[in-house]
């Protein structure tokens, strides 16, 4: 006849020796084929507006860039001082067609989006022209809504990046030293004007024909709808 009290302690005793040896070995990290302290130390990529200077009454261009890899859409609401400036139009550049544009000079954004079917490395975006309300020695900030700010690539996945504001300086202004660097203007030579008014808050999808990437909207037979605020 077997001892059912001796077993039962001999069972506990090696539950114990396990769980004591298991608490000994060490962890295995979660990350495999990659060393984790590389992954740290990786810059994120950004997307930028450009800073310059401008006469006052007179018009300057900025580049809205980014040095992500394999863009093939975004969309960006960029701000800025309505005392200072005017959006006059926005253009696309040799990576990206026209936007779509929408603009309110009275409360100070311009809400830009486009898409196509192939990803490219490092693209210029857009080219905004603004025109300088303000007197001599002001400036303004561009900043973005960060919510509103989207890269997607060609397989439709968002691309992580960080936000890098420019600045517009007027006349006698001198640009702050934290944008002076980030000087990626465009020289845009009669550029097309578009774009429409309206309050910042109600989204109208809009087509974006022939696009790969889905920004803010839904894709349907070939067709894939990015979002303006109108």
């Amino acid at each position: 006849m077997i001892d059912t009290t001796h077993r039962s302690l001999a069972v506990a005793a090696l539950v114990v020796a396990i769980a004591a040896t298991t608490a000994a070995a060490p962890a295995v990290a979660a990350t495999t084929g990659t060393d984790a302290g590389t992954l740290d130390s990786q810059e994120q990529p950004q997307v930028r507006l450009g800073s310059t200077t401008v006469d006052p009454g007179d018009t300057t261009t900025v580049q809205l860039s980014t040095d992500a890899t394999d863009v093939a859409g975004y969309q960006a609401n960029v701000t800025f001082d309505p005392a200072v400036l005017e959006v006059e139009s926005v253009t696309g550049t040799d990576s990206f067609g026209d936007p779509v544009v929408n603009v309110n000079n009275e409360k100070g954004w311009v809400f830009v989006t486009q898409s196509q079917v192939d990803g490219t490395d490092e693209p210029a975006l857009a080219t905004i022209t603004f025109a300088a309300v303000g007197d001599d020695g002001a400036r303004s900030s561009l900043g973005f809504v960060s919510e509103d700010t989207v890269l997607n690539d060609a397989d439709s996945t968002t691309v992580e990046v960080s936000l890098a504001p420019g600045e517009v300086a007027v006349g006698s202004a001198t640009l702050d030293s934290d944008t002076a660097g980030n000087s990626n203007n465009a020289d845009a030579a009669n550029p097309d004007e578009s774009g429409g008014g309206g309050l910042l808050g109600g989204i109208d999808p809009v087509t974006v024909g022939g696009g790969a990437a889905v920004l803010g909207g839904t894709a349907a037979a070939g067709i894939y709808l990015g979002q303006r605020f109108g």
